[in-house]
């Protein structure tokens, strides 16, 4: 069964893959050229981490609603939800394998240049035509918000091993990403 976005609250999510699918950064980030390649390594909502049937390795991004500490910031800023909100995006990348010879701020620099690159991109595709689109604009993101500083693992001390079976650690990046018309 094929599900589609339908109304106010999912296709800010399906908007924001799409925009997300077309960034050049993110195709490179994730070893693809196509949007539709990319889109295999989007996924909604931060739970998909908790599901131990499937767990996601990276790289890949999660589109998910606000985080409830973020909520109450954000609701002090009156607006209409049906024409304006916010999503949660969370980018996770695998570093580098050899960084011993990297110092501490070009580590720093590493890790915060491909969400940077990508959202960078992604404001700059923002309301510009979809090519193969029909004639479709992309969502229109105005603006973003860094909300926890750029780290190794998450929560969940998220390791992978690469195909030799050697530990890599993925670098993950937290943002809120406003939208509006």
């Amino acid at each position: 069964m094929t599900i589609t976005a339908q109304g106010c609250l999912s296709i800010p999510f399906a908007d924001c893959e799409t925009l997300l699918a077309h960034s050049a950064a993110f195709q490179a980030a994730v070893g693809v050229d196509t949007a539709e390649a990319a889109r295999e390594f989007i996924h909604y909502d931060v739970n998909s981490l908790a599901n131990e049937d499937n767990v996601l390795q990276p790289p890949f991004a999660l589109i998910g609603e606000v985080p409830e500490e973020e909520r109450l910031v954000l609701l002090e800023q009156q607006f209409d939800e049906l024409h304006r909100g916010w999503l949660s995006l969370q980018l996770v990348f695998l570093v580098p394998e050899d960084e011993s010879d990297l110092t501490d701020k070009e580590r720093t620099l590493l890790r915060l240049n491909t969400p940077g690159l990508i959202v960078q991109e992604m404001l700059s595709l923002a309301r510009s035509v979809i090519p193969d689109g029909g004639g479709e604009t992309f969502w229109n993101l105005t603006g973003f918000r860094k909300t926890l500083p750029t780290r190794d693992h998450d929560r969940a001390k998220l390791e992978v091993a690469d195909d030799e079976h050697n530990e890599r650690t993925a670098s993950i990046t937290d943002l809120l990403l406003r939208w509006g018309q």
